[in-house]
C-alpha cells in the first residue's frame, strides 16, 4: 500500500522469499479445499479471486467444535483483542470458548455522520456489526504489543510499516434482528444469538485475507437484501450462474436470487454447509487491486454496510488509508474524504507522507508522517495501558 520505502519496509530483506511462501500457502489452501488447482493458476487468490473467496467462505463457515456456532464465530472480536484495561503483564489470550456476540452500530455510518455533522442520522437501521479475526491475525497483534496504545505508538515511531502474516484473516459481519424478517422468510437466513439474548440473522459478510500483500477483499450478501446489487452491480465469475447482475435503475427494489453454480454447490457440500439457507448467500464481488489494467478504479462495497456511499465504495482504497502518526491521528478520518465520500483508486501519498501533490517520486522517500498499518483500521480501538 502506497509507495514502498527501501530499507524500512517490515517485509525486510527476505521480501522475495516471503512472497514465494505466500503463493505456496495460498495454492495449498485451495488445494486442500477444492482438490488440485487449475493448471494455469499460479496463485488462485490473484488468478481466480471469486473461487478463492468462496473457498474461504466455506472454510470459515464450517461448523465449530462447540456445535452451536460457525468457525469464525469462535474467533477473537475487537473487545477480546483490544481490552478496555490492557496490561503488559496479562496479555490478551485467543478465546478457548466462543466469546459472546457484542454487536455495535456500523462504524462507517457513525464516522460518516460525524464528518457530515448530521446529528440524528439513522445509523444501521437494519442491524449491527461485529469484527472478528483468526488466531494468526490475533497473534500478530498481541505478539507485537499492538493491543494497547503505547505499543501502537512505539511501532509508529519505529517507522516500520506493519505486515500481517499470510494466513491472517479478518472479517466484518452485519446482522439484522430476526423480528424484522417475515416469518416465512426466516428459513433463508443463518440465525444465531447475541449477548443480549436476541436472535439475529446474518445479512452481510466482509471477508479479508492476507493471501496477497495488499490482502484479498470480498463481500457477501444475503439474497433478500433490497439493495444487494444497487449502483455497482454484483459480480461472481465462479459461484453465480449469472456472473454479472447489473444494478436496477431505482435503488432498494430487490434482485433475483443468485443461482449457485454446480461447482459452488459441490464446494459447499464438501465443506459441510448443507443447510438450505446457504443457498441464499451471494458473493457481491471480489477486489484484488485498486484499479484495472487501464488504471480505472475498481469498486466494492456492501449494500448494508456501505449503502449510503456505495457509489464511491472501495474496500482497498479506504483501508489503504489506515495510517497513524504518533498522536494516533490519520490524514483521513475513517478513510473518508472531507465531503463524506469514499476514496477510489490508488492511494494518495499524502495519506502517509507530508508531501503536496504531485509528489516528486524521483526524490528519496521521506520519513512517514502517518505509518501504514497494513490496511487495518482496528488499531484505533487500542486503549492506554492500565495502571500496573
Amino acid at each position: 500500500m502506497g509507495p514502498p520505502k527501501s530499507g524500512r519496509n517490515a517485509v525486510g530483506k527476505g521480501a522475495a522469499t516471503i512472497m514465494r511462501i505466500r503463493v505456496l500457502l495460498v495454492a495449498a489452501c485451495c488445494a486442500l479445499a477444492l482438490g488440485p488447482a487449475r493448471a494455469d493458476s499460479r496463485n488462485p487468490a490473484l488468478d481466480a479471486p471469486d473461487r478463492f473467496n468462496w473457498t474461504l467462505f466455506a472454510r470459515i463457515n464450517a461448523p465449530a467444535p462447540d456445535g452451536r456456532n460457525r468457525l469464525w464465530e469462535t474467533w477473537a472480536d475487537n473487545p477480546a483483542t483490544f481490552p478496555a484495561l490492557p496490561s503488559k503483564m496479562q496479555k490478551p489470550v485467543f478465546p478457548v470458548h466462543t466469546p459472546p456476540r457484542n454487536l455495535e452500530p456500523v462504524n462507517q455510518q457513525v464516522i460518516r455522520a460525524g464528518i457530515l455533522k448530521r446529528q440524528g442520522i439513522a445509523v444501521s437501521p437494519n442491524g449491527a456489526q461485529e469484527v472478528r479475526r483468526n488466531k494468526a491475525a490475533f497473534d500478530f497483534i498481541v505478539s507485537h504489543d499492538l493491543y494497547y496504545q503505547e505499543g501502537v505508538i512505539a511501532a509508529i515511531q519505529a517507522q516500520k510499516p506493519l505486515d500481517f502474516p499470510p494466513d491472517a484473516i479478518e472479517l466484518k459481519a452485519a446482522w439484522k434482528p430476526v423480528a424484522q424478517i417475515a416469518p416465512d422468510k426466516r428459513g433463508r437466513y443463518y440465525i444465531n444469538r447475541a449477548a443480549d439474548g436476541g436472535e439475529y440473522a446474518l445479512i452481510g459478510l466482509h471477508l479479508v485475507s492476507k493471501a496477497l500483500p495488499n490482502w484479498t477483499w470480498a463481500t457477501f450478501e444475503q439474497a433478500d437484501n433490497p439493495g444487494r446489487c444497487d449502483v455497482i452491480g454484483c459480480h461472481d465469475a465462479f459461484g453465480d450462474m449469472d456472473a454479472d447482475t447489473p444494478p436496477n435503475a431505482q435503488p432498494n427494489r430487490g434482485y433475483p436470487e443468485c443461482r449457485h453454480s454446480p461447482e459452488l454447490q459441490l464446494l459447499l457440500k464438501r465443506a459441510g454447509l448443507t443447510e438450505p439457507y446457504w443457498a441464499y448467500y451471494c458473493l457481491k464481488g471480489s477486489q484484488v487491486d485498486f484499479a484495472d489494467r487501464g488504471g480505472w478504479a475498481t469498486r466494492l462495497g456492501n449494500s448494508e454496510l456501505e449503502g449510503r456511499f456505495i457509489r464511491t465504495a472501495s474496500c482497498m482504497s479506504c483501508h489503504a488509508r489506515s495510517a497513524f502518526d504518533a498522536a494516533l491521528h490519520s490524514a483521513y478520518k475513517g478513510g473518508f474524504n472531507r465531503d463524506g465520500t469514499g476514496p477510489l483508486g490508488y492511494p494518495d501519498p499524502s495519506a502517509y507522507f507530508a508531501v503536496k501533490p504531485p509528489p516528486d517520486f524521483a526524490q528519496p522517500a521521506p520519513s512517514y508522517r502517518y505509518l501504514p498499518m497494513d490496511f487495518s483500521w482496528s488499531f484505533s480501538r487500542a486503549k492506554k495501558l492500565a495502571a500496573q
